[in-house]
């Protein structure tokens, strides 16, 4: 893949990230290198970036992720009964703004786990150099 191949995907991931609420991953000022103006690194790293922060927003409602982490809260408290679920208390202003409760339950779900796994294998084959390469040879 070339360089305009990669930016054709950006722009078809930040579509498809828009349509789902996710307009935070979509926005391309996240990615802008402040060393270098506040310029877009090469479209290469901005898909990997890209995907790599819809996965930190996956492993938040990842039902293993969720379970470990209480899990992990309960051996911190010690004494005690563990907890069984946990909850997310936004700025009330911000959660306005964005169109989302106040309080959210962390709840996780059982389907992430194979979502995650499908991104990896998505970003592993994207940052491959064959497959890199694949677009450069015709």
């Amino acid at each position: 893949m070339n360089e305009e191949d990669y930016r054709d995907l950006i722009n078809l991931i930040r579509a498809r990230l828009e349509a789902l609420g996710l307009a935070d991953i979509a926005d391309l000022s996240n990615y802008t290198d402040e060393m270098e103006g506040r310029r877009l690194p090469d479209g290469r790293t901005v898909v990997k970036l890209m995907l790599t922060a819809l996965d930190r927003r996956l492993a938040a409602n990842d039902s293993d992720v969720v379970q470990k982490s209480l899990w992990l809260i309960g051996d911190v408290i010690g004494d005690g009964k563990r907890p069984t679920s946990a909850r997310i208390e936004h700025d009330p202003e911000r959660a306005l703004f964005e169109g989302r409760d106040f309080i959210e339950m962390v709840e996780g779900d059982h389907r992430v786990p194979a979502a995650r796994a499908e991104l990896q294998n998505l970003i592993s084959a994207l940052m491959a150099d064959d497959f890199r390469d694949s677009g450069d040879q015709e």
